[in-house]
């Protein structure tokens, strides 16, 4: 009898310990396609919030018209690429790497505020020339306010990119381009590279004449 009661018992046990182990995996089933349902990218919340920064479709790619009148095309593919086309024709060019990585730099420089050293890796031909934009106080909190940055100055454009969505990984922790944080996210991002394109644009032409100032040429 005694035996019997046991084994109803541990019979019991048994189909307890089931029915709490497929509780449990229903709920976590439930919670992976809650979590995967609110990261899934919403075609129409994106193209709101583009919008929203100021962009406008431009075929593939993207276009927001800043204040100073500077186009910035936005493009997406593996990652992301801000272009900008110069107003005028300039002879500096200039580099900007994060420097966790960046790849050995040919005329690297240091740009003498301790913030900045420490974060990037600056390179230009005319280090000279160019220690003087990259050392200005607002050009620099510019730079600082992207949360990634891979920058390029060259004669007839300026070149912002993440090509590893490394910006946005590094502000939500995932490089999933969806879902409300990663929304707001990249929000900001657009907004940050818009402060360093106007910024860098304010110190490197002189807004009364429209040409290169004399320390930049």
């Amino acid at each position: 009898m005694a035996y019997k009661l046991g084994a109803v018992v541990v019979a019991l046990i048994v189909l307890l310990v089931v029915i709490v182990v497929g509780l449990a995996c229903v709920a976590a089933v439930g919670w992976l396609l809650m979590r995967r349902r609110r990261s899934r990218v919403d075609p129409a919340a994106r193209e709101a919030m583009l919008d929203r920064v100021g962009y406008a479709r431009a075929g593939a790619a993207w276009t927001r018209t800043l204040d100073d009148n500077a186009v910035i095309v936005f493009e997406e593919g593996p990652g992301w690429k801000w272009t900008v086309r110069l107003p005028r024709y300039n002879t500096m060019s200039l580099t900007v790497r994060e420097r966790s990585a960046a790849e050995p730099l040919s005329g690297a420089f240091e740009a003498g505020i301790a913030d900045l050293d420490q974060r990037f890796v600056f390179a230009s031909p005319l280090a000279a020339q160019t220690v003087g934009l990259v050392g200005n106080g607002s050009v620099a909190n510019a730079l600082l306010g992207v949360p990634w940055l891979s920058m390029s100055l060259g004669a007839d454009e300026l070149v912002v990119e993440d090509p590893a969505l490394a910006g946005l990984e590094r502000v939500t922790g995932s490089t999933a381009v969806g879902g409300a944080a990663a929304l707001r996210a990249e929000e900001e991002i657009h907004q940050a590279v818009a402060v360093v394109v106007s910024t860098v644009f304010r110190v490197l032409y002189s807004r009364f004449t429209g040409t290169i100032m004399d320390e930049f040429r």
